[in-house]
């Protein structure tokens, strides 16, 4: 009898056990905006329900909220505006800043001005009614949505029946408005998330000959990418053809030291052992000092949504310095980051680069980031 009792009880801690650890407590937001929404929403139950990346719908005010985790943090809470059709069709970053946005019209949020001003002020304008009527163009299906990019500067939203504008919306590209941040907020969560970057598995992707630019140095084919602004500044990637299957692989050898570190730095494709040291320059002359694997730091940006760009700067018997880019264009903003490195490195399976980073300029100041580049 007590060994049938020992054995129920065990079986119940093994059901138990992995409810209890898919429904740990969400706790992590992904902005100290987000965070200040949930606690005016009294959202603490709700998010005890939700796993790590999950999605709930609520209601506040009679109209649909949403609420989104990923990672086992909260994402996004916001209105529901758009629908799950429109935002596979498109990506881009505008559905959850006006989702959220309207939201925090109506949330009884702390506030420096009015809400008028602060519109003003963000530089959001908008026709065909009021924002606060947004949440009703929710599963209109008479209504075609248009979302664009103008100039890398400003977006503007528009909903038409029968090609006719019915309600459009305009602000600018700007990422402490898409999110609802402050630079110093920005920063202080680039170096949490840099620090704490999963590590990644990096996969090499195919490509044709076809594709290929050949060179006059045997065994050496370029990739055309992009250039930014600068010739030399540009997103190529700098391959080899391997003697046994014939495939093309990214050149990463001490003989073409130049090629090696910008495919390092422009793909996440190369598996390696070396480490940043990561010095990020913050406001008010403060920086944030870390270290990190290389192949985390690369892939971070990347899942970000950012384009790698690389220039070299300086080439010596000593050192190698280069200018890396990482451009977030819906965004409006890109990274700068100093890469310096021994001219050896690539002597060696491992070693530490040194990486200077100076975040989220907005990308109306990049033309004169480039004119200092060229001095």
């Amino acid at each position: 009898m007590i060994k049938s009792l020992k054995i129920t009880m065990l079986l119940c801690l093994s059901l138990w056990i992995p409810t209890s650890v898919v429904r740990a407590h969400i706790n992590s937001f992904a902005t100290d905006q987000l965070k200040e929404m949930s606690q005016v929403m009294q959202l603490s139950a709700q998010l005890d329900s939700l796993s790590p990346n999950d999605t709930l719908y609520i209601k506040y005010q009679g109209k649909d909220v949403i609420v989104r985790t990923k990672n086992n943090r909260v994402n996004h809470i916001g209105y529901c505006i758009f629908t799950p059709e429109q935002r596979s069709s498109m990506q881009s970053p505008v559905f959850d800043f006006l989702e959220r946005y309207v939201l925090t019209l109506d949330l009884p949020l702390k506030r420096v001005k009015p809400i008028n001003n602060q519109l003003a002020e963000d530089g959001i304008s908008f026709s065909g009614g009021e924002i606060s009527s947004m949440p009703h163009l929710y599963n209109d299906s008479t209504l075609n949505l248009s979302v664009s990019l103008v100039d890398d500067k400003k977006y503007n939203v528009s909903w038409e029946k029968d090609n006719v504008p019915t309600f459009s919306i305009e602000f600018p590209a700007s990422y402490d408005l898409l999110h609802g941040t402050e630079m110093s907020e920005n920063e202080r969560r680039l170096a949490e998330d840099l620090k704490s970057a999963p590590k990644v598995e990096c996969k090499s992707k195919q490509v044709a000959k076809e594709q290929l630019l050949p060179n006059f140095f045997i065994n050496y084919y370029i990739l055309p990418g992009e250039s930014y602004y600068l010739d030399n500044l540009n997103s190529n990637k700098y391959y080899k053809q391997d003697s046994v299957n014939g495939g093309y692989s990214l050149i990463f050898t001490p003989h073409y030291p130049i090629e090696s570190i910008s495919n390092l730095f422009t793909s996440n494709e190369i598996n390696c052992d070396y480490k940043i040291d990561v010095t990020l320059k913050q406001y008010g002359f403060k920086q944030t000092q870390f270290t990190i694997p290389a192949n985390n730091f690369v892939n971070y940006f990347f899942e970000q949504g950012c384009k790698a760009f690389f220039g070299l700067k300086e080439y010596t018997d000593k050192k190698i310095v280069g200018l890396l880019i990482m451009l977030n264009r819906a965004e409006g903003y890109c990274h700068t980051i100093r890469v310096t490195a021994d001219t050896d490195i690539l002597d060696n399976s491992t070693g530490n680069f040194k990486a200077r980073i100076v975040s989220y300029i907005p990308v109306s100041r990049i033309k004169s980031l480039y004119e200092e580049y060229e001095n």
